[in-house]
């Protein structure tokens, strides 16, 4: 049995704001996300998102985020430009932050919860070289709260993503982005 590290201290991170996180990865989005982003930016989906190729994207060919197209099995995530996150500004800020992914609120931490939303394990996700300052320990109350969030969101976006690719035909993107009444946002 795991025992729960709920009142555990974990390295904390302080960025260093090399924007590696920003650039490297292509972050994957929930419809929550997308929602949350395009009410803020008053912008449509289609402006904020582009799907990924398995062969553009380093995930699990088998995780819940492959969705089937008329065009191959592709991935929701952010646009880029000029090989950085759209949303990352000129003075290497992110100009959405308050209603930024999920994923991106708890990198750079992978956190696994038991049946209780109790964090089991806590580590650094290792998908680029962050360059941020290790810290003092801590509770990280807030990244744990973001966690239980994230994998809420998650589920929720994989039951639709399963719910369309169950389909006899696979659709457009764009009939993807209606299935998930994202159209008009």
């Amino acid at each position: 049995m795991i025992k729960s590290s709920v009142n555990s201290l974990y390295t904390t991170v302080e960025c260093s704001r090399c924007t590696i996180c920003c650039r490297e990865p292509i972050v994957p989005v929930t419809d929550s996300d997308l929602k949350r982003i395009c009410r803020f930016l008053k912008k449509t989906a289609e402006q904020i998102v582009r799907f990924y190729s398995i062969d553009e994207m380093d995930y699990d060919s088998e995780s819940g985020l492959w969705i089937r197209f008329v065009q191959g099995k592709r991935a929701m995530g952010l646009r880029k430009r000029l090989s950085r996150c759209i949303f990352l500004d000129d003075k290497n800020n992110c100009s959405i932050y308050d209603h930024r992914p999920m994923t991106c609120r708890t990198f750079p931490y992978m956190i696994d919860l038991d049946q209780d939303n109790k964090p089991l394990k806590v580590k650094l996700n290792k998908i680029v070289n962050c360059c941020c300052k290790r810290k003092k320990r801590s509770p990280l109350e807030e990244v744990i709260e973001n966690a239980k969030v994230e994998l809420e969101e998650d589920s929720r976006y994989y039951e639709k993503v399963e719910k369309w690719n169950k389909q006899k035909k696979p659709g457009t993107m764009r009939d993807f982005l209606m299935f998930l009444r994202l159209n008009g946002e």
